[in-house]
């Protein structure tokens, strides 16, 4: 399944090298100015990664809820774009997993959506996996380890997902 971004700013100098950097790593990037209609998308739509504009209060913050309040397994990774370091703990603190900084880094960017990708990846890869598996207990890799007790012998068994 193909990676999706919902991008949210009015900013073109902000959303242009993000969307171009997404592009570049192969995720789909669709760009939002209006916070009536991101909202409305990131609610009803499947997006694995969510920007946001931090500095388009209160939207932002409104969209970052909405967000993360979908379910678990639906929830999106979210990123603040920020201008201030004011503003960064209040964005971690409403939920937002990383930062992004104004001015907008290409560099910075590359190397934060390379990570985000591989992270949603490699969830995917597992829950791919878990399912093919049948996801059932006894299917789900294990690891025992022995570990003595006086002169018992006692075998710790542990998921390794």
């Amino acid at each position: 399944m193909a990676l999706r971004c919902l991008l949210f700013s009015s900013d073109e100098g902000t959303a242009t090298p993000i969307l171009q950097a997404l592009a570049d790593l192969g995720v789909e990037g669709e760009h939002c100015s209006e916070p009536v209609a991101t909202i409305e998308k990131a609610t009803h739509q499947s997006f694995q990664i969510v920007i946001i504009d931090w500095d388009r209060q209160p939207e932002a913050g409104l969209l970052l809820m909405a967000a993360r309040d979908r379910k678990a397994a639906e929830r999106p990774l979210t990123l603040a774009i920020v201008s201030s370091d004011v503003s960064v703990p209040q964005a971690l603190q409403a939920g937002a997993n990383s930062i992004l900084r104004k001015p907008i880094v290409e560099s910075q960017v590359r190397d934060t959506l390379t990570t985000a990708r591989d992270l949603l990846r490699s969830k995917q890869e597992s829950a791919a996996m878990a399912a093919s598996a049948g996801a059932s207990p006894a299917s789900v890799p294990t690891i025992a380890k022995r570990v003595e007790r006086g002169n018992d012998e006692i075998y710790v068994v542990q998921r390794t997902n």
